[in-house]
């Protein structure tokens, strides 16, 4: 039984015009019905640049979030920071 996802962004989860093609939105959407965690692996760490892609892949819920800029914090599909592992210059 599969109980996670993990999609990278860039080449994988958004074609190489930045959109997300059907096909895939029907997957996740099939994962996510079947109760399957699906965590999208973004570069941008802004809520503002991340809301659109969850909601439009229908990733939403408290036990829901991605993980953005190289692993460095993850949010809840909220925009809530979960963890926030950032090196301070």
């Amino acid at each position: 039984m599969i109980k996670l996802v993990a999609i990278d962004t860039d080449g994988t989860l958004l074609n190489s015009q930045g959109e997300i093609q059907d096909s895939t939105k029907e997957a996740i959407s099939k994962a996510l019905d079947r109760g399957v965690k699906v965590r999208p692996l973004f570069r941008p760490a802004n809520r503002g640049a991340l809301a659109p892609y969850m909601n439009e892949l229908g990733i939403k819920g408290e036990d829901q979030y991605a993980v953005t800029l190289n692993g460095a914090i993850s949010r809840k599909a909220s925009g809530e920071i979960m963890t926030s592992d950032l090196i301070a210059n």
